[in-house]
């Protein structure tokens, strides 16, 4: 699926229709987290698209990126996915940083969603059952984003 996102309403609509998606395919007996790869260069609509989907679910704190922090979990009284985890790779530089930050224990909780930037900073870690979302920026009011579900 790919889109022309020319505002905040459209991006909006965007991660609804993906978590809808997401939430339909769901495999029940999948017993690990569900992983969102979020591609694209500074700016391009990453953590505004994360803000959108914590809504969504339910998230009631403000979302920020985790630029400086790494990773932050939220709450969400959603009823397939308790917690919200964003992570913003970026800043890291081997597998072994986010590892040292409990990926191995958050990727097995099947009631977690996790929203991943950067993802190319941790190559090997992201499953293989992720979903991948390439935001690219293409002026101040349009982004376009491209979807590509996990096994589909």
């Amino acid at each position: 699926m790919k889109e022309a996102i020319t505002s905040f309403e459209g991006l909006a609509n965007h991660a609804k229709k993906v978590l809808e998606h997401i939430l339909q395919k769901k495999d029940t007996t999948n017993q690990t987290a569900t992983v969102i790869a979020l591609i694209g260069n500074l700016g391009a609509g990453k953590t505004a698209w994360t803000k959108v989907l914590a809504e969504y679910l339910g998230v009631e704190e403000i979302v920020n990126s985790p630029t400086f922090v790494i990773l932050k979990n939220y709450r969400t009284p959603h009823s397939t996915f308790s917690t919200l985890t964003h992570i913003d790779a970026y800043r890291l530089t081997t597998k072994a940083d986010l590892e040292k930050l409990g990926w191995s224990e958050l990727v097995k909780d099947p009631k977690r969603i996790i929203c991943i930037e950067w993802p190319s900073q941790v190559e090997g870690l992201v499953p293989e059952h992720a979903h991948k979302i390439h935001f690219t920026f293409i002026d101040e009011k349009t982004r376009e984003i491209e979807v590509y579900y996990a096994n589909e």
